[in-house]
This record gives C-alpha cells, structure tokens and sequence, in this order.
C-alpha cells in the first residue's frame, strides 16, 4: 500500500475515536422546569451566594461586637534580667554616684492572671444591639436577592420558551415555504404557471431561511441567559420541560389595594429595607450612647520574686468609672452620620 491510504486510514481512526470519547464524555442533558430553575437560582445563582457570605459576615460582626459586653481574661508568665541606671530614678540614693551608675541585673520572675469586665457600657450595648439588628438586615437582604434571582430565572425561563416556540414557527414556515417554491416549480415546468411565481417563492424562502437563522440564534441566546441566571455552566445541555401552554396564569388578587397590602405583607425586600431602617435607628442610639458614664471591674493577681524560690503574692482590685467630658466632637459628628443615614 502507498503512503498516502495509510494516512488517510489512520486520519479517519483518530476522528473516529474523537468522535467516541466526545460521545461519551458529553454530559446527560438536564431536564428543567421553570420551578427548578427559580430554586436553583435561588440557591447556587452568583448574587445569592455572594449575599449569603455578606450576612455571614454581619453574623460574625455581631459575635464580635458582643466582646466588649464579656469579660476579658489573660495571662502572663515573665523571666528575664534587667538593669537600672540609677539616675533615672528622679532620686538621689545614698550610696549610689549622683550621676547615676548601673544597678544590676535583677532578675524578676512573675506569674500574673488579669480580669477585666464591664458592668455598665451604654455604648457597647448600643453598638452590640445595631449589629444584631444589622446581621438580621443582611438576612432579610440575602433572601430578598434570592427571590429576585428567582424571578430573573423564572423571566429568562419563559424568555427560552418563547424563543423555542418562535424557532419551531420559523421552521415550520420554511418547510411551508419550500413545498410551496416546489409547486410552483411544478406548476411552471407543466406549463401552467408563470416565472414570477417561482421568484416570488424563492424570495419567501429566502426571507424565512433568514429568520430561521436568527430564532436559532435567539434561542441559543436565551438558553445562556438561562444558565447564567441559575448558575449552571454555559456548556450544560438543558432540555425545557415546561411550556407556554402549560404554564399556570397568574391569578388576580382582588384589585391593586389588596396587591399592595399582599406586596406589603409578603415582599423580602420591603422586608430588607425595614430593617435597613431599623439598623440606622440602633446606630443612632448607640452614637448617643457613647456620652453615659460606664462602669468597670479590674483584677490583677499573680507572684513575683527574684526566682522561683520565693515566689509572693501581689494583687491589683478596683471599680473604675469612666465619665466622658470632652471627644473633640467625635461622638456629636458620630451622631449626626448615623442620623444622615437614618
């Protein structure tokens, strides 16, 4: 055998095994229904997800902004040397150069555990109640971009049946359209028809041809839409298992007082927004807050010595009461930002 056959055979084997891994590596299509397609966009759609992490953030930000509320407890453990320049003790000590001199190194060892809690702190209580209330409003936010990219895939749904229908019209205009170019061919070879039939024919076929192209494109346009707006990937096969004759009409609601007190009611993002407001009201309390006294307790114990030998006890109590009495006006520009916002 020549050169030639044998490239020809091994050209045809290759797209032969091509052909059998895309046919088994293609995915199954997915039958959808406009109900399914709502709830995954809903659920995996781009701006849900991101909504999502934003009122888990606002979660966290809350867990944080109670810190202040609890008691916070350390401790230490400290072993090291240190020297003294006599000088700077701001005393003259007999016995030591008046210009100062090097005392040391001491060595100090120490065990310390310290508590601090406040008892009374408006501010923080404000600030720990606005970011509950503003966790809560990312929620309702996170629910309201959920129904809205159910809508929007609900939409893009109905935008792909539409065009599906249009594309199956366009095609059966075309099929019409080539028996009626055929009959008129007909017609003119058996000598009973004119020329300008034919052209008429041929220009209608044309024309339909033309729009058929443009519903196939159409039809893939929507489907893409579809899929970005359930947030599945744009190669996915999909097969509609809804259609335009099926679909349940929208019942009425008894008038547009009772749509808006239903919208009122039922609406996430009417939701969302009232507790927009109601984050700005808790700010507003918090900045004012900010000018009560608060109130505090301290503890401090621990031994210390010069080695571990004679370790001796040292303890630091008290109740501290802090009264703001001049900011630089911070909490009166907090204030008026927070009611600006509100």
């Amino acid at each position: 055998m020549s050169i030639r056959p044998l490239l020809a055979l091994a050209v045809l084997a290759c797209t032969a095994s091509r052909a059998r891994a895309q046919t088994t590596s293609a995915p199954a299509p997915v039958v959808l229904t406009i109900g399914q397609a709502a709830r995954l966009a809903a659920e995996q759609s781009a701006p849900t997800t991101a909504a999502r992490f934003r009122a888990d953030e606002f979660a966290a930000r809350a867990r944080e902004s109670r810190a202040p509320l609890l008691p916070y407890v350390s401790g230490s453990i400290a072993d090291g040397q240190r020297t003294f320049n006599t000088a700077s003790f701001g005393l003259a000590f007999p016995g030591f150069d008046a210009n100062g001199q090097v005392v040391g190194p001491v060595r100090s060892v120490d065990f310390r555990a310290r508590v601090v809690a406040n008892l009374l702190d408006p501010a923080a209580r404000g600030r720990y109640r606005g970011a509950q209330t503003a966790a809560a409003g990312a929620d309702a936010d996170a629910s309201a971009i959920a129904a809205q990219a159910a809508a929007t895939a609900a939409g893009a749904y109905v935008r792909a049946l539409r065009a599906e229908a249009q594309l199956a019209a366009r095609a059966a205009d075309s099929a019409l359209a080539a028996e009626l170019l055929g009959i008129a061919r007909s017609q003119l070879t058996a000598g009973v028809g004119v020329r300008l039939d034919v052209t008429r024919a041929e220009s209608q076929v044309a024309g339909l041809r033309a729009q058929l192209i443009a519903s196939r494109n159409d039809r893939d346009r929507s489907r893409l839409d579809l899929l970005r707006a359930i947030g599945l990937p744009l190669t996915t096969p999909v097969v509609l298992g809804d259609s335009l004759a099926v679909l349940a009409s929208v019942d009425t609601v008894g008038g547009i007082d009772a749509a808006l007190a239903v919208a009122r009611r039922t609406r996430l993002d009417v939701r969302a927004a009232q507790a927009s407001v109601q984050t700005a009201r808790s700010a507003v309390s918090a900045a004012q807050s900010e000018r009560l006294p608060t109130v505090g307790v301290f503890a401090d114990h621990g031994f210390t010595s010069n080695g571990y030998s004679h370790l001796l006890n040292t303890y630091t109590y008290g109740v501290q009461l802090s009264v703001p009495v001049f900011d630089g006006f911070r909490g009166a520009a907090r204030i008026q930002v927070q009611t600006s916002v509100l």
